[in-house]
């Protein structure tokens, strides 16, 4: 069996370049998508950010600008130049810094006043000394007072938030100064981590952290606060990457020293990717299945040309050893050109054996005049044919009745016949004088004389052929045209042999015809050609009615009258038309004289006929009798004994059965049988015959073991290629995979 190995490597090499692709296609479109994802999340956060630091800056600058604009209160100002404590004074700021407090205590933030002068705090909620202040606020009095600003991230013992105290000195007069102490609560200046995932923000004043809140993990919150955020340059704004984090950086405008910082897992995480791989996923699938659709479509049209070439040079005659063995495209196309070629081989050779030899190619031109005159001399002693020049003759010789030979042989058998009866005939001339034989056509042969005397060369080819005749059973006629005295000659001698083998009454009496056999019966000379004959019986046999009066109607044109026939001529004529009444009536299985009463009642009356008018109607009315027979014959063949027919061939198909053996048993013609037949079951009589062994072989694979050349005798097929190729037509398959399919047999 042919497998089809190139095809599958074909399609499996595009699916593999599909898959890879939609891999190689799907994986981009996963990249780009998450890198999509990626800037669209550090987009967020780094507007998140922005927000973030513009809210605290926003805090920033309304404490700074109160406290400016506080610096210039009366009350502030007295405070700073009295070097007194002045209660009144110093009741009036307190009342004014609770004011302020609780008219913003949604910023989260207060203002504290002292001066340097002086061990008084002055808060929004009371008035403490300093020392006592300091203490609280985490503060140490020589590092801030000797600051002009300063920032302190201070823990309160006794609260759960943060403080981030700024410290601002204001120059009140020479030698005095203002320390204005802005605190701000850490959970105000850090917002809500809102964005998904784990993140943190902070604040960094310089390389020192003021606020830190986190969403990740302990571990993870640990190590960003201890590893990452210290190695953040403050003072740059920007995103940049640090052990698997996403670091943006954001400067106040308030306070330059002040960064704010949001810091991030890098990557997008999995609530952010999975719509887009669920759109990668649909992708792929869609690609795949795309891609293998046009993988298997494109493989197809490129298989096409090589499936075309097995298929026709697949075999039907190869045997089933073959069959089984697994065989890719490539395999079975080398070994069946290698066969095609050894084949070709063996046909040159054959062709080279039986090829026309030059001389014959040169006697067929010379006798169909193709020969140039002013070449014939000199082609002639080319090939040793120099005595064609003097007087010779002509001779073709045919089979006498071709039609009954090629019914009875095979076109192979006739070749080998006309072969030996060329080398007979060859042999047995050449004993008297000069000649040549020569292959004509399918059904002449011609032979070539030297001399003129037709008499003496009629003797000599009528005794070869009568001894022909009795040794094989072949019946040959031959004519020899008027003898050749000049160049240029030949064709007219060839013409007229021809002509003189197409007068049905000399061919039936004569061997041999000449010019003399003529001469003695110009008055019986009638035009009835033999392939005229054998149409007018065929559609005699096939009950054409028109057809056949109009084939009568020709043949009395071209004689004429009677008259013009002359006066033997008619009867010579009548007779030639019982001889085919006779053919057809033996096809019919019928004999004139005992059977058919009417037929041969009409016969008399063409004899007998004395006029042209009366001539005509005899002829037609004797084939008008021999159709209505035929079409009494089909009513006769009824259904009862169709079936027996049927039944005949079914007990006897494993014999060489044929349709004309079939026929001369029922006595019926093989034309009317073949139709009568197809009609009851609706095939031929071949394809029915061919149907039932197909049908029996069946049988018999299906119930046992058994190789292929017994079943095709067992079925009556004598060769076993004919016998697959019967089986292929009628089942599609051979008869070795019919078994292998069954599973019930093994073919070998």
């Amino acid at each position: 069996m042919i497998k089809k190995r190139f095809f599958l490597k074909l399609l499996s090499a595009y699916l593999v370049l599909v898959i890879l692709y939609t891999l190689i296609a799907a994986g981009l479109f996963i990249y780009q998508s998450n890198e999509h994802v990626n800037r669209e999340l550090y987009r967020k956060q780094a507007v998140y950010l922005e927000q973030m630091r513009d809210q605290a800056d926003m805090k920033l600058r309304f404490a700074l600008t109160l406290s400016d604009q506080m610096k210039e209160q009366e009350s502030i100002v007295a405070y700073a130049r009295n070097p007194q404590r002045d209660y009144a004074n110093i009741t009036s700021i307190y009342n004014e810094l609770q004011k302020s407090s609780n008219a913003f205590r949604d910023f989260g933030y207060r203002i504290d006043i002292t001066k340097d002068n002086d061990d008084l705090v002055i808060t929004p909620s009371n008035t403490i000394t300093k020392d006592r202040y300091w203490s609280e606020m985490g503060l140490t009095p020589d590092s801030d007072e000797a600051e002009d600003m300063g920032v302190r991230r201070t823990p309160k013992p006794y609260e759960a938030d943060t403080l981030i105290t700024l410290t601002k000195k204001v120059e009140a007069l020479p030698g005095s100064a203002l320390y204005f102490y802005l605190s701000f609560h850490e959970r105000y200046l850090l917002p809500v981590l809102g964005l998904d995932g784990e993140s943190a923000i902070a604040i960094l004043d310089g390389e020192r952290l003021l606020a830190y809140k986190s969403a990740f993990q302990p571990e993870r919150k640990d190590e960003v606060r201890d590893n990452v955020l210290p190695t953040v340059q403050s003072g740059k704004d920007g995103l940049s990457f640090r052990d698997g984090l996403s670091v943006h950086t954001l400067r106040s405008q308030v306070l330059p020293t002040w960064t704010f910082v949001y810091v991030a897992e890098r990557f997008a995480p999995w609530s952010a990717m999975k719509e887009q791989l669920t759109v990668t996923g649909f992708v792929y699938v869609l690609l795949l299945l795309l891609g293998g659709g046009l993988a298997y479509w494109i493989s197809r049209r490129m298989y096409l040309p090589i499936g075309h070439v097995v298929s026709l040079l697949r075999s039907d005659e190869d045997l089933e050893e073959k069959e089984s063995e697994e065989r890719d495209e490539f395999t079975f196309i080398r070994d069946t050109t290698a066969r095609m070629k050894r084949a070709n081989e063996q046909m040159r050779e054959a062709m080279m054996q039986s090829k026309v030899s030059l001389k014959d190619k040169l006697l067929r031109d010379l006798l169909h005049g193709l020969l140039p005159q002013e070449r014939a001399a000199a082609e002639l002693e080319k090939h040793g044919l120099v005595w064609l020049a003097s007087p010779s003759l002509v001779c073709v010789v045919e089979f006498a009745s071709y039609s009954e030979v090629a019914s009875h042989y095979t076109k192979e058998a006739l070749v080998t016949f006309k072969s030996q009866l060329q080398l007979l005939l060859s042999e047995r001339l050449s004993e008297e004088g000069l000649c040549e034989v020569f292959d004509f056509d399918y059904r002449r042969m011609g032979i070539m004389l030297q001399g003129d005397d037709s008499e003496r060369a009629k003797r000599i080819v009528s005794s070869v052929l009568m001894e022909i005749e009795a040794s094989v059973g072949l019946r040959l006629v031959a004519a020899l045209g008027d003898p050749v005295l000049a160049g240029g000659e030949w064709e007219r001698a060839y013409r007229q042999a021809v002509q003189w083998l197409d007068y049905g009454v000399l061919r039936t009496s004569r061997l041999v015809i000449v010019r003399s056999d003529l001469d003695g019966q110009m008055n019986d000379r009638f035009y009835y050609p033999l392939d005229g004959e054998r149409e007018l019986i065929g559609s005699v046999i096939r009950g054409q009615r028109e057809n056949v009066f109009l084939l009568l109607q020709r043949l009395l044109d071209e004689n004429r009258s009677r008259e013009a026939i002359g006066g033997t001529g008619w009867t010579h004529f009548v007779y030639a038309l019982q001889n085919t009444v006779n053919r057809i009536l033996q096809q019919l299985n019928k004999v004139l004289d005992t059977d058919e009463g009417e037929v041969a009642e009409a016969l008399r009356k063409l004899h007998h006929a004395a006029e042209d008018a009366e001539a005509r109607s005899a002829l037609f009315e004797l084939f008008e009798r021999l159709i209505g027979l035929i079409h009494s014959e089909q009513k006769m063949l009824d259904q009862t004994q169709m079936q027996g027919i049927v039944d005949y061939v079914h007990e006897h198909y494993t014999r060489d059965l044929s349709l004309s053996e079939i026929a001369e048993m029922h006595r019926f013609s093989l034309g009317y049988i073949s139709g009568a037949f197809k009609k009851h079951t609706g095939e031929n009589f071949k394809d029915y015959l061919n149907l039932y062994r197909v049908k029996k072989a069946k049988e018999i694979m299906d119930t046992e073991k058994v190789k292929i050349a017994e079943l095709a005798l067992r079925v009556g097929c004598n060769n076993v290629n004919t016998f697959i190729r019967m089986f292929r037509k009628y089942e599609g398959v051979s008869p070795g995979q019919y078994a292998s399919n069954s599973g019930l047999n093994e073919a070998k």
